[in-house]
C-alpha cells in the first residue's frame, strides 16, 4: 500500500499533472519532510544493522520503530491533500476517469491508513519488546 500511494502521488500527481496547485502547496512541503525523514532514519538503521551484525543502538532503533507515530500520519495526510488538491487539475487534464480513480483513491485512503498504522504499530511492539518474544516462544514449546 505504501509503494503504491507514492508511486500515485509521484506518476500520478506529480509527473502527470505538473501544474496541478498541490505541486506548489505547503503540503508538498509537508509530504517531502514527512517522506524525508522517513527514509533517512529506514535507510540509516539498515546499513547500521547491517554493519553491527544484526545489533543496531537501541535509539537508533527506537527512531526506527517510533517516528512513524507522528510521521505516518504527516505523510498520509499530506498524500491525500495532495490527492485533493490535484482533482480539478485531473478532470480538466486528463479527464473524469482519471478524476474518479483520484476521488476512489481518496476514499480508500482511510480503511488503508488504518491498516497500515495499526501494522506499524504491531511491528513496533514486535521490534522493541524482543523478551516478550522469547516467552511467547518458550511457552509455545512447552
Amino acid at each position: 500500500m505504501q509503494i503504491s500511494s507514492r508511486l500515485l502521488i509521484v506518476l500520478g500527481v506529480l509527473q502527470v499533472l505538473p501544474n496541478s496547485p498541490a505541486n506548489f502547496s505547503w503540503i508538498y512541503f509537508s509530504l517531502c519532510i514527512a517522506w524525508s525523514i522517513t527514509e533517512v532514519i529506514r535507510y540509516y538503521y539498515y546499513a547500521v544493522n547491517i554493519l553491527t551484525e544484526g545489533n543496531p543502538p537501541y535509539m537508533l532503533k527506537w527512531l526506527r520503530y517510533s517516528t512513524f507515530l507522528v510521521l505516518y500520519p504527516l505523510g498520509i495526510s499530506s498524500e491525500w491533500g495532495m490527492l485533493y488538491l490535484s482533482l480539478n487539475e485531473a478532470k480538466e487534464t486528463v479527464g473524469i476517469v482519471y478524476w474518479a480513480f483520484f476521488v476512489a483513491n481518496l476514499v480508500i485512503y482511510f480503511p488503508g491508513s488504518y491498516v497500515m498504522y495499526t501494522y506499524m504499530l504491531k511491528q513496533r511492539k514486535k521490534a522493541l519488546n524482543p523478551k516478550k518474544k522469547v516467552v511467547e516462544e518458550q511457552k509455545k514449546t512447552n
